[in-house]
């Protein structure tokens, strides 16, 4: 969601004049003016449950957590990182969200996976998750031409996890519109 500041001086109808033209523009040139729909899809798309290698994690505003192992105080933690990306990669008319997820599960690596928020007449659910690699250095997720499309950087290949990632790379995310499987295209 997007916020406004107002900076100005003592004159308050210039300021309540300036108000009341941000919400025309908002309402005239967003994505449809439907701010409550807006917020309930957000919030959809933030408590998706997500499964990964057959561990299922049940978000809650962009997080989840689990033991490690049984009985252990390391956390295995599931998140959102950044923004989700919209679009309607399926061609049903529903916006769709693209999202990348990073999974810490208790140990050195943090593993980043593509996944995305199919809309199926309202409602979200999760698509399987595409891996994208241990510590990447995230960019950008972005629809374009009916595909999300995930730019990071990775590492040169043979290079120690120590090393930080420096070659740009670029996965370009379709979906079966049969299945609801994701693939890289």
């Amino acid at each position: 969601m997007k916020k406004s500041v107002l900076v100005g001086g003592g004159d308050s109808s210039g300021m309540v004049a300036a108000v009341v033209i941000a919400g025309i523009i908002r309402f005239n040139f967003t994505d449809g003016g439907d701010v409550l729909g807006d917020q309930k899809r957000e919030s959809e798309i933030r408590d998706l449950a997500i499964t990964i290698d057959n561990q299922t994690f049940r978000m809650s505003n962009g997080v989840a957590e689990s033991p490690a192992e049984p009985g252990s105080a390391t956390k295995n933690t599931l998140r959102l990182v950044g923004e989700p990306a919209m679009g309607d990669i399926n061609g049903d008319g529903d916006p769709d969200a693209g999202l990348l997820v990073a999974n810490d599960p208790g140990g050195s690596g943090t593993f980043y996976y593509a996944v995305v928020a199919i809309n199926d007449a309202g409602t979200y659910h999760a698509s399987n998750v595409l891996p994208l690699g241990d510590r990447i250095e995230p960019q950008t997720v972005v629809f374009t031409d009916g595909h999300f499309v995930y730019n990071f950087a990775e590492r040169k290949p043979g290079e120690p996890m120590s090393e930080r990632p420096s070659v740009e790379k670029t996965v370009t995310i379709s979906v079966d519109k049969a299945t609801g499987v994701i693939a890289a295209s």
